[in-house]
């Protein structure tokens, strides 16, 4: 056993680290991404997201379970369950996601992960290291990879997410530091390479780049709990990943150091992240000036390099995903609404002629003066002209919720999507069990999610 590497020196430290080595602002965002991840799952729930894909997966041969899949009464595997849940809720594209450059979305492996695994006996302590640790992995191997995802065109949650479902996974199952070392190799070995053509096509497989690291995860703590091994220099060493993970970000900061749950970035808009800066964008623009949809002429959004690129990869007709891409289709709607719910990528919002006729006003241009890499300005420019001839300008160089958004934003944001699922009364229940004390009930949590 090679306890020289990174990833030994990650499974090491949150095998054996206790509640003390948490502070109560690092605890608190446990609960804080935790709502932020309900919410999403209420909505994808209750509007049966990724319909033919769950039951593909619920007529697989996954074992019984007592595990909750959104949106259905039936129980199921705790791998069958998270596997399902994590395709449900990325397909709004809504979870929480980096906000620091690591090209990752942590909360759909690590939470899906979580709640499916974890029982009624399961302690307060356990669940919280053991989401601590997967949202820890999954941003640290995510800033290892994350130029190369871009060079490569890859997606990034798809890659990464699988070693941070291996280590919530195995920190809730009790695995010691060497097993859980194991799972996260055996994982790394078989990571999917995910290609970003999947989201621009609006191919149906792209709601498997939630799902599928999940299950490899799960599948890989059993694997690693029976013994099984996998290649402890996976990310070292000739002919391993180190061309894959070749980045330095992180390295220095040992274990314990920092957490990075508290580098996430929440979404505010139910879009791939690369959007949101015109979202924010046009919020800021229709806060500032009197601007009626109905009389704009022609709207030109100007943005980084990288949003542009991936703009102009999405093809028509557009759908449910491949429209969460498109600048203008989201900034069309955006205009009209004041924002950008995932009501808006139903079928009743991508057939909406109020937003495709704006959308056909729209241009989109990139901005070199951004800058092009995962750490480059993600900045766009607004310019609206009316039919009067007034124009109106507005500019960000970053999203509003970049800025750690406060309590109250996200509560607001969660009972706005959990409210089609239980009602706001339910919803509110909740919230309160989960952001209004200072721990967490995790077989009372179980329970109250078994409504969603």
């Amino acid at each position: 056993m090679d306890r020289e590497t990174y990833i030994y020196r990650l499974a090491e430290y949150f095998a054996n680290c206790g509640t003390e080595d948490f502070d109560r602002d690092t605890r608190h965002q446990v609960s804080r991404c935790l709502m932020d991840y309900l919410g999403c799952a209420a909505f994808s729930g209750a509007h049966h997201c990724c319909r033919e894909w769950v039951s593909l997966i619920t007529s697989l041969e996954f074992g019984q379970g007592k595990a909750k899949i959104w949106g259905l009464e039936e129980r199921f595997s705790p791998m069958c369950a998270a596997f399902a849940n994590a395709v449900r809720v990325s397909s709004i594209e809504m979870d929480d996601c980096s906000g620091i450059g690591a090209s990752v979305h942590p909360g759909v492996y690590v939470m899906s992960t979580a709640l499916a695994v974890a029982g009624e006996s399961t302690e307060e302590e356990t669940f919280v290291r053991a989401v601590i640790c997967g949202y820890d992995v999954c941003m640290r191997m995510g800033l290892l990879a994350t130029e190369q995802v871009r060079e490569l065109g890859l997606h990034g949650p798809g890659l990464a997410g699988g070693m941070a479902a291996a280590a919530t996974a195995g920190i809730l199952m009790g695995l010691r530091a060497e097993e859980l070392y194991q799972a996260m190799c055996i994982t790394a070995s078989l990571l999917p390479l995910c290609p970003f053509t999947t989201f621009m096509e609006g191919a149906d497989a792209k709601d498997l780049y939630g799902g599928w690291g999940v299950l490899l995860g799960i599948f890989s703590a059993e694997a690693a709990e029976r013994g099984l091994t996998g290649p402890v220099h996976v990310l070292e060493g000739a002919k391993s990943l180190s061309w894959l993970f070749a980045g330095t970000k992180g390295i220095s900061l040992r274990p314990g150091e920092h957490f990075y749950i508290n580098d996430v970035s929440f979404k505010q808009f139910s879009a791939c992240h690369s959007v949101h800066p015109a979202i924010t964008a046009i919020q800021e623009l229709l806060g500032r000036f009197p601007v009626e949809p109905h009389r704009v002429r022609q709207v030109t959004v100007s943005t980084y390099p990288y949003s542009y690129a991936l703009n102009e990869g999405v093809r028509e007709p557009l759908n449910a995903s491949s429209a969460r891409l498109s600048l203008a289709f989201t900034t069309a709607v955006a205009l009209i609404e004041g924002d950008l719910r995932p009501d808006a990528f139903l079928p009743e919002g991508l057939t909406d002629e109020r937003y495709l006729a704006m959308s056909r006003k729209i241009a989109v241009t990139k901005n070199e003066d951004y800058k092009d890499g995962p750490f480059g300005v993600r900045g766009t420019k607004i310019r609206v002209e009316m039919e009067d001839g007034t124009v109106y300008e507005d500019e960000v160089t970053a999203n509003r919720w970049d800025q750690a958004p406060s309590d109250e934003a996200l509560a607001e944001k969660f009972l706005s999507l959990a409210k089609d699922s239980v009602g706001r009364g339910k919803a509110e229940s909740l919230k309160e069990l989960i952001l209004g004390r200072p721990y967490l009930e995790v077989k009372e949590i179980l329970e109250a999610v078994s409504v969603l």
